[in-house]
């Protein structure tokens, strides 16, 4: 895989493996998902956002998830919440565990907050309201995401005009 690092300020090839959970020992991993917006089946009907439900699997040792979220292609990841999982045991050797613990956790279901609420600046309205909204997932761990369940609560469509303003 060709990444830029901003440690090197230079473009690096990296090979991806799928028989360790660090990299280089004990480094753990930082990735992150970007999901396509949702719309819950009504394209244009104008919703406000609620909670969500996470699901996750293959866990290994401690994983730290950060979630972000969008309404209406704003340009901008707004932060909603961030937390810490661990599977309690270390996957690597330690004198407590001398042969680590190679067993996989899981999470589910885990209800998200409600997302706080801002002012977008180019809608001047609430970015917990939009028609469609879209959510990103970074993770420093090894982990799987299994599911992301958005719950959002019809609202009456309103012109651009009229709408709820900040």
């Amino acid at each position: 895989m060709l990444v830029w690092s901003d440690l090197n300020q230079a473009i690096e090839l990296w090979q991806i493996t799928t028989d360790s959970y660090y990299d280089k020992l004990d480094n753990r991993v930082v990735w992150y998902v970007e999901f396509p917006a949702f719309t819950f089946g009504k394209e244009i009907d104008l919703k406000k956002m609620v909670s969500a439900e996470l699901w996750l699997d293959s866990l290994v040792g401690e994983a730290i998830i950060k979630v972000e979220w969008r309404p209406d292609g704003y340009v901008c990841w707004i932060p909603w919440t961030e937390f810490k999982l661990c599977t309690g045991a270390p996957p690597v050797p330690t004198p407590e565990y001398p042969q680590g613990n190679n067993r996989q956790s899981y999470r589910q279901t885990i209800t998200l907050p409600t997302p706080p609420m801002d002012c977008t600046s180019p809608m001047n309205r609430p970015s917990n309201q939009g028609m469609q909204m879209q959510c990103r997932i970074t993770v420093k761990g090894y982990l799987r995401i299994r599911g992301l369940f958005l719950h959002a609560e019809p609202m009456e469509r309103k012109l651009y005009d009229s709408m709820i303003t900040c």
